[in-house]
C-alpha cells in the first residue's frame, strides 16, 4: 500500500460510502459497478485492486480486479456476481466485458 494508491482509492471510497445509502445502494447478482477504474498495466491495476478490496471491504464495498494474461472464467464470474468497482485494463474491459451486459 502506497501513499500515491490511496490518494486515488480513499476518495473514490469516500464519495461511494457517502453518496449511496444502503437503502439506495442495489445490492445482489449482476447488479452493475457504480466505479471502473481503467490503469495502463496488469501490476498496477493489481496493486490498486487490493487497496481497494483491503479498504472498500472494510465498509462493504465489493471489488473485482480484470486484466489480461488471467482466465475469463473468475473474473467473469465476480462481475456477473455483482460488484461496486471494477478495476481493470483497457484491454480485457474491452473484451469480451462491454460484449456483454456487466457495465
Amino acid at each position: 500500500m502506497q501513499g500515491k494508491t490511496l490518494a486515488f482509492v480513499l476518495p473514490i471510497l469516500e464519495s461511494l460510502v457517502n453518496g449511496l445509502t444502503k437503502a439506495s445502494r442495489k445490492t445482489g447478482y449482476g447488479r452493475p459497478p457504480s466505479v471502473l477504474v481503467l490503469l495502463p498495466t496488469r501490476e498496477l491495476a493489481t496493486q490498486v485492486f487490493d487497496d481497494f478490496k483491503v479498504y472498500g471491504g472494510a465498509v462493504g464495498l465489493n471489488s473485482c480486479c480484470v486484466y489480461g494474461g488471467a482466465s475469463y472464467q473468475p473474473q467473469e464470474f465476480a462481475l456477473k456476481r455483482g460488484v461496486d468497482i471494477v478495476v481493470g485494463t483497457p484491454g480485457r474491459i474491452k473484451v469480451p466485458f462491454f460484449s456483454e451486459s456487466y457495465f
